[in-house]
């Protein structure tokens, strides 16, 4: 069967800024979803695979990601890899982006933050010593109580929005997918793009389209993404194509075509260039039955 994520509804924070729970079950079980909330996820042990948006790969203890508004995500892995009745443990933080009475973008102390969950729709992995030393913050949250459980909340999430340490898992094209929140000009040129994605798109109609010298636009286009337009098309319908392998039927060949490229051998080449596999081997690895994961 596809694997499609579910909405799961968090429960109420009207009486808290965040919530900090901790999973302790012989594997993770809950089932690939995503919701409105920020989620910081944090695994002091198990191992097994991770989803997150169009991303597949592996985690074990150690492993902390901060999960953005409305990405899909799920850990995996089954009964034969417990080896006790808590095996699989994990500790999750998950706030809204108006956990602090208005959203953190409209407060001037808060702005680095708003950029930390901005950059979070693609999922961002925490490495080496900013992981061991944001674990260690979150560890210290689940004991504490009153107004310095809040201050430490804050400071948490201000240390990640200052780390360098950091590998973001979903492509560079996947959150608009879901949720496009850019403003002027680039939200102009992004929204054309993806409703011509599976077309034809030359750089050059697109600059004469938005009344631009190629040369112009090309420039602002990088400066904008930090991609060339021909590198963020092709993450974009790689991207794509990720999604209908998830949560489609379609053949390889129906989905190279359907996200806009005019041949499978070069589908396939870009598909393994950017995904580091072939599209049949990230189905196989993408479609679990998911067993109850994170």
């Amino acid at each position: 069967m596809p694997l499609k994520p579910i909405v799961e509804k968090i429960a109420s924070m009207d009486r808290s800024v965040f919530l900090l729970k901790r999973i302790r079950h012989p594997f993770f079980d809950a089932p690939f979803h995503y919701h409105p909330e920020v989620e910081l996820t944090y695994v002091s042990s198990s191992c097994g695979r991770r989803v997150v948006g169009d991303h597949v790969g592996s985690f074990e203890e150690g492993d902390l990601v901060l999960h953005g508004p409305n990405l899909p995500h799920v850990y995996v892995n089954d009964s034969g890899d417990s080896r006790s009745k808590s095996w699989a443990r994990a500790s999750v933080l998950q706030f809204g982006v108006d956990c602090l009475g208005q959203k953190l973008d409209q407060m001037e102390e808060t702005k680095g933050i708003a950029d930390l969950i901005e950059r979070s729709m693609r999922g961002i992995r925490f490495l080496e010593e900013s992981a061991r030393r944001g674990a260690r913050m979150l560890e210290e949250l689940n004991g504490l109580n009153g107004p310095r459980r809040i201050v430490l909340f804050i400071e948490l999430l201000d240390f990640l929005s200052n780390c360098e340490e950091i590998e973001y898992l979903a492509g560079v094209a996947y959150s608009p997918l879901l949720n496009l929140s850019r403003e002027g000009r680039l939200n102009e040129v992004l929204s054309y793009i993806y409703k011509h994605q599976s077309e034809e798109l030359r750089l050059t109609e697109i600059a004469k389209f938005f009344g631009i010298s190629p040369e112009s636009f090309s420039r602002f286009f990088k400066k904008a993404t930090g991609r060339s337009f021909i590198v963020f098309l092709n993450e974009l319908r790689i991207s794509q194509a990720c999604w209908l392998l998830q949560q489609s039927d379609k053949t390889v060949v129906e989905i190279c075509f359907a996200v806009g490229f005019s041949n499978l051998s070069n589908f396939n080449r870009r598909f393994r260039k950017i995904k580091g596999m072939t599209p049949l081997d990230y189905r196989k690895k993408s479609r679990f039955h998911p067993v109850p994961g994170t």
